[in-house]
């Protein structure tokens, strides 16, 4: 609505109204550590609703006064454009991800990143817990943002998930192998954790594991309709304090193991998390 009055007067002069519209959050995820105090690269998925263009920027916020800390150490472009660079400025706990040259980001794409990210060493209440991704232009305007894009809840674990893999392709890139490597942080006696479950990216189903003959577990299952790994912890075994290396075989889609370069990739994360 929009009305105008002639200096002095009272009497309305103009009146006009427009219809508006719906402000709609963009879709936004958060997937990454969850363990007090540590530091780790934890990833970001979001769907822009407008396109990004060349030189706009992606601004990564944590919540307001909880203690994360953010650093470009280890960025992970994902599915970002090549060459998109990471800057950190020196008044602000926030990182600046922009787009170089004429790259830019089509409306409607769902993109994933990572970062590092130390994690407080206090717990965080879920509704102190919102990130925010905003997406500005070349003036700096806003232009797309999700300002409750929920963290992970934090906690102390007996498990660590490094973030690197091991990649390996068979049979054109749709067979695959992938290794990941687990720390436990002190011995795993029966009922201090019961489980570990990994949930692969979209597009790839897991079809068997092999684990270091130290780490016994019981019979391994997939989890019905989400396709995750279930490795049950043996009862009456204890597993030592150490590294064990995870092996996953398994098949991608092949709209999976399709890039814009037509090369097989993982650009989702990987998801592992112990239960007790």
């Amino acid at each position: 609505t929009l009305e105008y009055f002639l200096q002095g007067s009272a009497q309305r002069a103009g009146y006009g109204e427009v219809e508006g519209f719906v402000v709609v959050p963009m879709p936004a995820f958060f997937s990454g550590n969850n363990q007090l105090g540590r530091s780790a690269v934890d990833y970001f998925i979001f769907q822009p609703s407008k396109a990004v263009l060349p030189n706009w920027s992606i601004h990564i916020q944590p919540p307001d006064e909880q203690g994360y800390e953010l650093a470009c150490l280890g960025f992970r472009r994902g599915t970002l454009p090549k060459g998109t660079a990471c800057s950190k400025p020196l008044t602000e706990e926030t990182l600046v991800l922009v787009l170089a040259g004429t790259a830019k980001l089509d409306a409607g794409e769902v993109h994933t990143f990572g970062v590092r990210i130390t994690n407080p060493s206090k717990l965080v209440l879920p509704s102190d817990n919102k990130w925010r991704i905003v997406l500005r232009d070349n003036s700096g305007e806003t232009r797309d943002s999700s300002s409750s894009t929920q963290g992970a809840a934090l906690t102390t674990a007996y498990i660590d998930v490094p973030g690197d893999l091991v990649v390996n392709h068979h049979s054109g890139g749709l067979s695959v192998s992938v290794t990941m490597f687990v720390i436990a942080n002190r011995d795993l006696h029966s009922g201090l954790v019961s489980s570990m479950r990994v949930l692969p990216p979209e597009g790839f189903i897991i079809s068997g594991n092999k684990t270091s003959a130290q780490w016994v577990v019981a019979s391994p299952s997939l989890e019905s309709g989400t396709g995750a790994l279930i490795l049950p912890f043996s009862g009456n075994k204890v597993i030592p304090r150490g590294r064990y290396a995870l092996q996953i075989l398994g098949t991608m889609t092949a709209d999976a193991a399709k890039s814009g370069h037509g090369t097989a990739r993982f650009d989702q994360p990987w998801s592992g998390s112990a239960r007790v």
